[in-house]
C-alpha cells in the first residue's frame, strides 16, 4: 500500500466549513462554498452572443449586486442563467510534494445544472492563494447557493512529472514504443460498443 499523503489547511474566517470525508471509503474529501456578506463573489458575464463569454468583464458582487448578473444577499448567492461565478472556500492548503489535489463537482450540485467552468480542476502542490470554486449555472432558471453547501469533492493524487523530450521525425516513427495496433486512430476509433 502506497504512503498516505497529508494536506494542511488554514481558515481564512472563523465560520469557514471544514472539509471532511463523509463516509468510511469515501475517496474524495467534500468542500463547501463561504459566501458570506461583505465578502467578494466574482462573477463572469456573458455577452449574449452565441454563448460566447467575456473572460475580462469582472464584476464584484458585495456591495451593489447588479440584477442582471446575480445577487449576493446575506450568506447565499443567485446564479443568473449562463453565468459563471468563482465561489470562496474560504480555505488556503499546503498539499504535500509530489501530490495534487483534484476537484470534481458532487451529483448533488450537477442534478441542479450547475458544472464546474474547467471540468475537472487541479490545485498543484505548489500553489498557496485561497481556493476557489468555478461554477457555471448551465439552465435556464436562477440558482441559489447558500453558505455551507457542499460543491466540490476533492481527490488527492500522487503527481508526477514527466520528462519531456523531442525527436526528430526518424526518430519518432523509429522509436520501439511508436507502433501500436491503435496507431493515429482519434475520437471513437477503438470503438464504442462495451
Amino acid at each position: 500500500m502506497s504512503e498516505t499523503p497529508w494536506i494542511l489547511f488554514e481558515k481564512l474566517h472563523a465560520d469557514v466549513p471544514s472539509p471532511e470525508y463523509h463516509s468510511e471509503n469515501a475517496s474524495c474529501f467534500d468542500l463547501a462554498a463561504y459566501i458570506a456578506k461583505g465578502h467578494d463573489v466574482t462573477c463572469y458575464v456573458n455577452d449574449g452572443s452565441a454563448g460566447k463569454a467575456i473572460g475580462h468583464d469582472l464584476v464584484y458582487l458585495s456591495k451593489d449586486p447588479l440584477k442582471d448578473v446575480g445577487e449576493l444577499a446575506d450568506n447565499r448567492i443567485w446564479i443568473w442563467p449562463g453565468h459563471r461565478v468563482l465561489i470562496p472556500t474560504g480555505l488556503k492548503a499546503i498539499i504535500q510534494p509530489g501530490w495534487e489535489a483534484e476537484v470534481r463537482l458532487r451529483s448533488s450540485a450537477a442534478k441542479h445544472s450547475l458544472r464546474l467552468c474547467n471540468g475537472v480542476g487541479t490545485i498543484d502542490a505548489d500553489y498557496r492563494g485561497e481556493w476557489f470554486i468555478p461554477i457555471e449555472n448551465i439552465s435556464d432558471d436562477v440558482v441559489e447557493i447558500e453558505h455551507g453547501v457542499r460543491l466540490v469533492q476533492v481527490k488527492i493524487q500522487e503527481a508526477k512529472q514527466a520528462t519531456i523530450r523531442f525527436l526528430d521525425h526518424e526518430a519518432f516513427i523509429n522509436h520501439p514504443n511508436y507502433d501500436t495496433k491503435r496507431g493515429s486512430g482519434a475520437f471513437g476509433s477503438t470503438g464504442q460498443s462495451a
